[in-house]
């Protein structure tokens, strides 16, 4: 034989006897003798099983690859959430402390305040002490959202009647913002008397936070009007804020649920954080509708269990 050149080598598919697809690869090459006689050798090999385990290996590698990226971006996660974790251990230590160093000075100048209201008859000198009362507060209200934050834990159900729950919410802002020129509008009589079973901590916890960022949220030039309502719909209790403020920024209104994002000058920016947290516990949701300049709503859905 003088040379031999591979004229084809092609894969083709075929039937067998028994009517089954078949991966067949033939090869076939040129022969040429010294003589000049010319022939070819061809050849053929039932190739479907190696065809078929190259598939599988194929289908295998990316399937193994899928899960690597999955177990890689869950691991991620997991170390974002274990970063988490920390953080509130450490938020839980920091406000631990803080409580602890703040709330007994606290203490004390709240009963140095009411001993002196008790004795100034000067009406000029009220309003001092009145502004000391709302600051006081704020800094005791701050120190409750570290705590709360660190401390979210599973509600503990209890049967309490709603109106009441909120009517007791209402009185609190009331005290709070006595001095406030803030008109406060109050409708409960759709579910006055049923009771339901939450968390009443917690859910009392949610609508103070609530109405103090309503409060809060005033125009420098004018008064904030705030509509409270609660009602049976659809075996949900809907409990309505809505306030005239300032509202809130479009790009910022992605962020409120997140802790410590606020744009006020004072404040944890924990409130809302803490209420999406609590009101999902308890089973329900929230949400937060607002326009620049037109004011805020917070609708907040509880499930009925009604009695």
């Amino acid at each position: 034989v003088k040379e031999g050149k591979v004229v084809e080598n092609r894969m083709y598919f075929i039937r067998s006897a028994e009517n089954r697809r078949r991966e067949v690869l033939i090869s076939a090459i040129s022969l040429k003798s010294d003589s000049g006689a010319a022939g070819a050798v061809i050849s053929w090999h039932d190739v479907t099983e190696q065809e078929q385990a190259k598939k599988v290996l194929r289908r295998d590698k990316e399937t193994f690859e899928r899960l690597v990226r999955r177990k890689s971006d869950e691991l991620f996660q997991a170390q974002i959430k274990l970063n988490q974790f920390k953080r509130l251990s450490d938020i839980g230590t920091l406000a631990a402390t803080v409580a602890h160093e703040l709330r007994n000075p606290l203490g004390v100048i709240r009963t140095a305040v009411f001993n002196l209201k008790r004795k100034i008859t000067e009406t000029s000198l009220e309003r001092h002490l009145e502004n000391i009362e709302k600051k006081i507060a704020e800094s005791d209200q701050i120190i409750n959202n570290l705590l709360n934050y660190s401390r979210i834990k599973a509600p503990q159900p209890e049967r309490v009647r709603i109106d009441e729950l909120l009517q007791e919410c209402v009185k609190t802002a009331h005290a709070r913002f006595k001095s406030e020129k803030t008109e406060l509008d109050v409708d409960l009589k759709p579910v006055s008397g049923r009771t339901a079973e939450i968390d009443p901590f917690q859910v009392t916890e949610v609508i103070n936070n609530i109405l103090n960022n309503a409060y809060q949220s005033r125009k420098a030039s004018g008064t904030v009007r705030i509509w409270l309502r609660a009602e049976q719909r659809n075996s949900v209790y809907e409990i309505t804020v809505r306030d005239n403020g300032s509202g809130i920024d479009p790009e910022d209104q992605k962020h409120i649920f997140e802790p410590f994002f606020t744009r006020k000058s004072k404040g944890t920016g924990l409130g809302l954080s803490i209420a999406n947290e609590m009101i999902h516990l308890n089973g329900g949701d929230i949400t937060v509708n607002s326009s620049p300049g037109k004011g805020t709503e917070v609708r907040i859905f509880l499930p009925a269990r009604i009695s």
